[in-house]
């Protein structure tokens, strides 16, 4: 729920301690991936994330402290006059709060929930398929480079991939709110590739293929695979292609996010 901007005002818990404790200890649970994802909330920090989850209409509570920092202050009054809840607490509450080190005097409270295959349009445009990750740095990574390249979104497969982990937000640096994030089972998006002629490409280390040689439409599914194991043989006997990024130097494989990044550039390239 919103507040209107009086009510957001009136809403400093500082000068009344226990309602600010309360709070604090709802939002713990939070940095379990289950709590998370029943109750449909996460916490962002940071302010170009902050910024963006509140374009985005996702932000619903700020916390902030006293601290005399003007960026916290434009935040803070641009939140209230969007009608979201802000509470002023203490340093020490925040850092209970926070994924990093320092959250940077602020904190938000966040609530999004993946699309489904149908909501989110997959049939158009180019998206970054994944079956697991192995490290949310790397997820979020990726988000940020999908929003560079243009892509509309990200297609995670079965219920592995934890899109609203506190690493994947920050990492993400604002993209997680600009991508469309998509959650599916491997039998939904193999019926949905039937239904609407889907192009998939995926990549592979053993693929004689090279990433800059297809001709890429303008509608079509990159898959990118786990860290260690690649993409599995269901989804490599799937795809329309199967493609690689050559390698030189002593070095035989890239960094999942820089692999997706140099794979969805070199599509734009040769589209």
């Amino acid at each position: 729920m919103k507040f209107t901007s009086k009510e957001a005002k009136r809403s400093r818990s500082s000068a009344n301690p226990r309602p600010t404790i309360d709070l604090i200890e709802s939002l713990r649970p939070l940095a379990l991936r289950s709590e998370r994802e029943a109750r449909g909330q996460f916490l962002v920090e940071g302010l170009r994330v902050a910024y963006l989850a509140l374009e985005t209409d996702c932000l619903e509570t700020l916390l902030y402290a006293p601290r005399p920092d003007s960026r916290i202050h434009e935040l803070v009054r641009k939140c209230r006059a969007a009608g979201v809840r802000c509470l002023e607490v203490a340093d020490h509450f925040l850092l209970q709060l926070a994924c990093g080190e320092d959250p940077q005097g602020f904190i938000g409270v966040a609530k999004r929930r993946p699309l489904s295959l149908e909501a989110a349009g997959v049939q158009t445009g180019v998206w970054v398929a994944l079956e697991s990750v192995q490290k949310p740095g790397n997820l979020g990574s990726i988000l940020r480079t999908a929003e560079a390249a243009g892509a509309q979104g990200i297609i995670a497969i079965g219920a592995q991939i934890d899109f609203f982990e506190p690493t994947v937000v920050r990492a993400s640096m604002g993209a997680f709110f600009a991508q469309k994030l998509v959650r599916a089972s491997w039998k939904e998006v193999e019926a949905f590739k039937m239904r609407h002629d889907l192009t998939w490409f995926g990549t592979s280390p053993e693929a004689s293929v090279p990433y800059l040689t297809p001709h890429y439409p303008r509608d079509f599914w990159l898959w990118m695979g786990d860290e260690r194991k690649g993409l599995t043989e269901r989804v490599l006997e799937t795809c329309d292609e199967r493609i690689s990024i050559p390698m030189h130097g002593r070095v035989d494989s890239l960094n999942l996010g820089v692999a997706t990044g140099v794979v969805l550039f070199g599509a734009r390239r040769g589209s």
